[in-house]
């Protein structure tokens, strides 16, 4: 990205970016910018036992990787390329070199085997779908402190008891209308009529967040 389109992001967004790199959490390089006001945004970014770190992790039963982090991937198919100055392929394959197959970038990126196996679409769109693609282990990172403020309390199991326990105060509450219903019948026609709101308590499937 450019100064330029950074910083008319920042004017418009008034906020500056958070810097993110996958290389942490994936076994690819992909720093990107991000702006939000996610609370926790700036903080350190850490992998999961689920996270797949190294190349060797991502790729088919056969295949061996031949350096344990790739460059970023992008649209350009030279991008799997690996070095510099040196042209490597990053895996071998029947010790032959050989490139990453659309599988194994899906696993790079996050994604489950074949996620972008649609439209009957050849390797080099799937690898520009990709391409434009966030590292799906960087975004659960940011998204996670959302659990928290959108977390609904769990609701303890229905039991026989306390079953019993709300029908009882169910009909309870029903007697105590009733009762006061018929006092107010009884009453003088110059008193005022008595209205009583009541409710039962809800069951558990109405205490919902």
């Amino acid at each position: 990205m450019n100064i330029h389109d950074k910083v008319n992001i920042c004017r418009f967004l008034e906020c500056n970016p958070v810097l993110v790199d996958a290389i942490k959490v994936s076994p690819a390089h992909r720093a990107r910018y991000f702006w939000g006001n996610i609370p926790g945004m700036n903080r350190p970014i850490a992998a999961s036992q689920t996270d797949k770190l190294n190349l060797q992790d991502c790729l088919e039963i056969g295949r061996k990787a031949r350096v344990t982090k790739v460059r970023t991937i992008t649209t350009n198919p030279n991008s799997l390329k690996q070095g510099k100055h040196v042209s490597l392929l990053p895996v071998l394959y029947n010790d032959k070199e050989d490139n990453l197959w659309i599988t194994e970038l899906e696993k790079i990126f996050g994604f489950p085997k074949h996620y972008t196996d649609v439209r009957n679409m050849n390797r080099q769109q799937r690898q520009k779908v990709l391409g434009k693609a966030w590292s799906v282990p960087v975004i659960r990172h940011l998204f996670a402190p959302l659990k928290d403020y959108f977390a609904c309390e769990e609701l303890p199991p229905m039991t026989n008891t306390t079953a019993t326990a709300t029908a009882a105060t169910t009909t309870a509450t029903v007697a105590v209308a009733s009762s006061l219903s018929s006092s107010s019948s009884s009453s003088s026609s110059s008193s005022s009529s008595l209205s009583l709101s009541w409710f039962s308590p809800p069951t558990p499937e109405q205490q919902i967040c």
